[in-house]
């Protein structure tokens, strides 16, 4: 009962708080003339003046970066593989652990490296459609597409070399990066050691989503009011929240009716 008492205070306490805090940020922003600002109109141009004027050298600059970081990963673990192919027993476990840690390594890069060309790229459609010499910007938008288009093959293609090295090494992986179900073939092919791992990662990466959504929605909620950056991303993020909570709840039943009784 002590528990729910002091519950109800501190939400009383923080109903109370972001009260005042909305209210002096509103007044704040009229004074200073933020009302008078819009914030979706503020970063239109910002990402028209930026990228449309270096777009095309933004997304190969990091594409040359992504390259350089991914290729110098990749060789670095097939180095490893290879090293570790006369070893014996006992140093073979010790040396398998450090090369599952670097191939980690670079499959979080490859993802990091995919993620951050998209932005850029989808950046420089959007100024480049609106942009006025339509014909030179057309070009560039071709050569850009397949040059993204190329590295998704490419991307794709040394995760499955990187895989294809942990299979080697362990044949008791299972899986084709190619096959559509490879991620659960990969996860039949694990023992209960490195599933109870895998669990424990999904459900912290859970936690840390469901705080981070939260918060994105409680920030960008304020800054809508504040400076009319519109409703959509709150909106989005908000339907990813529930997203979010419905899967992780449905997956849980289905986990749990899959246990024998």
């Amino acid at each position: 009962m002590k528990k729910i008492i002091k519950f109800i205070f501190i939400m009383f306490g923080l109903l109370i708080l972001g009260g005042i805090v909305g209210f002096l940020l509103a007044m704040g922003s009229y004074s200073i003339g933020f009302s008078e600002l819009n914030g979706r109109e503020f970063l239109e141009n910002l990402l028209f003046k930026f990228f449309g004027g270096f777009g095309a050298y933004l997304f190969f600059g990091v594409l040359i970066l992504c390259l350089i970081i991914i290729l110098s990963l990749y060789f670095n673990t097939r180095k490893k593989a290879e090293k570790m192919m006369n070893l014996d027993d006992d140093d073979y476990e010790i040396e398998f652990k450090k090369f599952n840690k670097k191939a980690t390594l670079s499959m979080v890069t490859l993802t990091i490296s995919d993620i951050l060309l998209w932005i850029c790229f989808i950046a420089f459609v959007y100024t480049s459609i609106f942009d006025e010499n339509t014909q030179r910007k057309l070009m560039d938008l071709i050569f850009t597409a397949f040059t993204f288009f190329a590295f998704q093959i490419f991307n794709v293609l040394i995760q499955r070399s990187i895989v294809n090295l942990l299979k080697k090494l362990d044949p008791r992986y299972k899986g084709d990066v190619l096959d559509k179900s490879f991620h659960k073939h990969w996860m039949d092919s694990l023992d209960e050691y490195e599933k109870i791992h895998v669990y424990k990662a999904g459900f912290k990466t859970y936690s840390l989503m469901s705080i981070l959504l939260t918060a994105l929605v409680l920030i960008l909620s304020i800054l809508t009011v504040l400076l009319q950056m519109g409703l959509f991303t709150v909106i989005l993020l908000s339907l990813l929240r529930i997203f979010l909570f419905v899967s992780y709840a449905y997956y849980a039943k289905e986990e749990e009716s899959e246990q024998p009784i």
